[in-house]
């Protein structure tokens, strides 16, 4: 195309006449053109949607009003916003729902998306699962926040629908999206997470009906988190509160309670499945920071604690060995975190009576996380109760690589004691648990013996550095001594000769500042413990 500049150069044209001298600008236009006179133009950044992506909205808005025989919807309706949306660049993407979401036409286009109508037809699952696949992957995190709310609208209040829906986005998120997308996601629907209205939903088959406990938006947060690992997972998990974090654990745990008809007991029939809280568990064992680490184990103990069926459920007929065994699943995921770094995460643990002000932590020095995690093992196979053994010597261990027992308890880093710190939380919290089993001390000396006795066969196979196996394993077999001959003494008592460092003699030779971090450690968490 010729430009009318270009055309006129071609042209001849008689020269001009003379200019007059008042309105000269020679002059003045050279020093207009130097650039420190040159005014600063702002950058013209367009406003709105573009243009394509106001053609796709007004496309989705007719088929979302429907094309079909007095504006009924039809499969090709469906088929079209999927389309439509898909054939768009990110940046108009999320123009087009971030306007449908203002204008409150979101909630429609996810009703029209999963609808299933037998007149008009519907998109397939395969059609459905594909929309939200190219969604998950273009659209950013508040605006894939706002298709999730949407989609919870599905099937009406408390209706089970929507909450499939919900979970299936969470997943293409976890799949599809970037890590920031992923961030921004959690950050967005944190909120949500804790809306007591969402926590149940119903699902009424033929002769029974089935309660499906957690929200639905905590289900998502906890599929795009168990995604993620490392240092982005710890950003993504830090958007959230204590109060939000526990949210997710407890979704994903996927617990319901079923009713049948003609039962005649009002005893709802529990189910767990606790798939989600493994993948979150395994997921959190990456994180770099140990207090972020015992953050997580907290959150998650707290919640595998409320599920402890009550010491009346067998007089009342409860079903409790569903809970007991859906309990060593969530203990057996938790012991992911611990095993990545038992000494730093333990630490950490004991060092929080009151977390600081706004810091949305959890307080974890009274050792009920640690101790309700302990009871679980304990209660269970040879198996558990070795693993917990196992994390028991590796604390006692210390994870600085000094040579023996007697050194790590007695080695300072920055002035903390933190093996002796450490053990002292440890022995307390499991010697608590083993107390909430058998009250009898002989009893409870006994189970703790076997415990590390188990662990000694379990240490080879973490990976631990030669030294620090072999100063676990030292400490297990004077620890076993300890407890086989403390007759009906307190296992405290007998895991406390185990660990103070003595010498040729057999006396107390432990440092005074050691000595202090441990008893008074230990003497907290026994007391107050609550497994």
């Amino acid at each position: 195309m010729v430009s009318a500049v270009d055309g006129a150069s071609t042209r001849t044209a008689p020269p001009p006449p003379p200019a007059p001298p008042a309105p000269r600008t020679t002059v003045q236009l050279a020093q207009a053109r130097l650039p420190s006179q040159v005014p600063t133009q702002p950058a013209q950044t367009p406003t709105g949607p573009s243009p394509e992506a106001q053609a796709a909205r007004a496309k989705i808005d007719e088929h979302l009003d429907g094309t079909g025989f007095l504006n009924a919807q039809t499969h090709g309706d469906d088929q079209a916003i999927a389309s439509t949306l898909a054939s768009l660049s990110a940046t108009d993407a999320n123009a087009v729902v971030a306007g449908l979401q203002a204008d409150g036409r979101l909630d429609d286009l996810a009703s029209t998306i999963t609808s299933s109508s037998v007149f008009t037809g519907n998109l397939s699952a395969d059609e459905r699962r594909q929309f939200i696949t190219d969604v998950a992957g273009k659209l950013d995190g508040n605006n894939l926040a706002f298709l999730s709310r949407a989609f919870d609208t599905i099937g009406g209040d408390r209706g089970r629908e929507g909450a499939g829906y919900v979970q299936e986005l969470g997943q293409a998120v976890a799949a599809h999206a970037s890590p920031q997308t992923k961030i921004d996601f959690v950050r967005a629907l944190g909120p949500d997470t804790v809306n007591a209205d969402g926590n149940t939903q119903f699902d009424n088959g033929l002769l029974s009906r089935t309660t499906h406990h957690g929200n639905p938006q905590a289900v998502a947060v906890g599929e795009v988190l168990s995604s993620m690992r490392g240092a982005q997972l710890e950003t993504a998990f830090n958007t959230l509160d204590s109060g939000q974090q526990r949210a997710v654990f407890q979704a994903a745990i996927g617990e319901t309670s079923s009713h049948f008809t003609g039962q005649g007991s009002p005893i709802q029939t529990p189910g767990y499945n606790t798939a989600l809280f493994t993948e979150l568990s395994q997921a959190f064992a990456t994180m770099p920071s140990a207090h972020q680490k015992a953050q997580a184990f907290a959150v998650g103990a707290e919640v595998l604690r409320g599920e402890r069926p009550p010491t009346t459920a067998v007089l009342t007929g409860q079903n409790a060995s569903e809970p007991k065994r859906a309990m060593l699943e969530m203990a057996n995921a938790l012991g992911n975190i611990i095993d990545s770094d038992p000494s730093g995460i333990v630490n950490d643990l004991s060092q929080f009576r009151q977390p600081p002000a706004g810091s949305g932590d959890v307080a974890t020095a009274n050792g009920n996380a640690l101790a309700s995690y302990a009871r679980t093992m304990l209660e269970n196979d040879q198996g558990a109760k070795g693993r917990l053994g196992a994390q028991m010597a590796r604390v006692a261990a210390g994870n600085v690589g000094q040579a023996t027992p007697d050194a790590a308890f007695d080695h300072a880093v920055n002035g903390q004691y933190r093996t002796a710190t450490g053990l002292g939380y440890f022995i307390g919290a499991a010697s608590a648990a083993a107390r909430s089993i058998d009250s009898d001390n002989a009893a409870q000396n006994q189970l703790i013996g076997n415990t590390l006795a188990s662990g000694l066969t379990l240490l080879d196979k973490f990976g631990v550095a030669s030294v620090a196996a072999a100063v676990a394993k030292d400490w297990v077999r004077t620890a076993q001594s300890s407890l086989a001959g403390a007759g009906g003494n307190h296992p405290t008592q007998a895991l406390t000769d185990a660990a103070l460092p003595t010498d040729a003699a057999g006396n107390d030779s432990s440092l005074s500042n050691s000595r202090s971090a441990f008893l008074s450690t230990l003497n907290f968490v026994s007391a107050n413990a609550r497994p």
